[in-house]
C-alpha cells in the first residue's frame, strides 16, 4: 500500500492496549507507528500529513523507529525484517531480514523465531539486537547493495523507474544498508537484547579500530571511532563457545 494523504485517513478498530511508537521529530514532522501503519503528523497542529503500512499483516505492530539522513529504518513486532522508507515521501526503499545472515553464521539450531527487538543507527552503522540475544551490526552505505533489490527505484517501482534519472548518481542522504558487510557480535545475552546505547570510549578502547570504505560504506569520523557500544539484556553468552559467563560479565556489555 503507497503513502496515503490526510483526506484518506484510515480508521482502525485496534484496542486501547495498542502500542504507539514515536520517532522524534523527522523533518520538523513526528513519525507515530500504530498497529501496522506509521502516521506522519505535524507537531504544532497535531493534523495528519500523510500515512502509509508497513507491512500487509493487519496484525503487525510497528516496533522501531530510527531516523538516518533522508531515511527511517522501521521494524515490526515479532518480524525479522527491516524497512526503509523514504523520509520525506514515506517510500519503501529497501527491506532487509537479518534472519538468513544469522542462519549462515551459526546454523538453524540457536534462532527460532528470531525477532527484532532493540533498532539504532550509531556512527553511520545500523546497530540490531534480536530476541535470541544477538547483535548485529550493519554498515550505512549511499548505494544499495548488489543482490538487494529495492522496492522504489527513484520514486517508481523497481523495473519501471524513468531511465533518465536512474541514471542520476545515488542520493548520499539515503541510509542503505550494507547488507554484505554486516557483522555479528560473538558477545551477547541469554535472552532477548533489550537496548543498545552509545558511550564515549577512552584509552585503549580506541586502538586499533579502522574503518574501510567498501561498498560505498561510510567511513567514521575520528569522532565517531572514541565511541562504544553498550548492549542491555539478560545475562552474557560468548556465542563462540555457547555458555554463559555471567559470573565475569553482567548483564550490560560492551561491543
Amino acid at each position: 500500500m503507497g503513502p496515503g494523504t490526510s483526506q484518506d485517513v484510515p480508521s482502525t478498530s485496534a484496542p486501547p492496549a495498542s502500542r504507539c511508537a514515536v520517532r522524534p521529530p523527522v523533518h520538523d514532522e513526528i513519525w507515530c507507528g500504530y498497529r501496522n501503519l506509521v502516521y506522519v503528523t505535524h507537531p504544532r497542529t497535531g493534523k495528519i500529513e500523510k500515512w502509509f503500512a508497513v507491512t500487509a499483516d493487519e496484525e503487525g505492530q510497528v516496533r522501531h523507529l530510527v531516523c538516518e539522513g533522508e531515511g527511517v529504518w522501521v521494524s515490526v513486532r515479532l518480524e525479522s525484517a527491516l524497512r526503509l522508507f523514504h523520509a520525506v515521501t514515506g517510500e519503501l526503499l529497501q527491506e532487509v531480514d537479518i534472519q538468513p545472515f544469522v542462519l549462515r553464521m551459526f546454523g538453524s539450531g540457536p534462532t527460532p523465531h528470531l525477532r527484532v527487538t532493540a533498532l539504532s543507527v550509531i556512527c553511520r552503522r545500523l546497530w540490531v539486537g534480536t530476541g535470541t540475544g544477538f547483535v548485529i551490526s550493519v554498515p550505512l552505505s549511499t548505494e544499495l547493495a548488489a543482490g538487494s533489490s529495492p522496492r522504489m527505484v527513484n520514486g517508481a517501482p523497481a523495473g519501471q523507474e524513468d531511465p533518465l534519472r536512474s541514471a542520476l548518481p545515488p542520493d548520499p542522504s539515503i541510509p542503505y544498508a550494507a547488507t554484505p558487510l554486516a557483522q555479528i557480535c560473538f558477545h551477547g545475552h541469554r535472552d532477548a537484547v533489550r537496548f543498545l546505547v552509545t558511550v564515549p570510549a577512552t584509552g585503549s578502547a580506541n586502538r586499533g579500530v579502522g574503518a574501510t570504505s567498501n561498498g560505498g560504506a561510510s567511513v567514521p569520523s575520528e569522532d565517531e571511532l572514541s565511541k562504544l557500544v553498550v548492549s542491555g539484556g539478560e545475562g552474557y553468552v560468548n556465542f563462540r563457545i555457547e555458555q554463559p559467563i555471567d559470573a565475569c560479565f553482567g548483564a550490560v556489555v560492551a561491543h
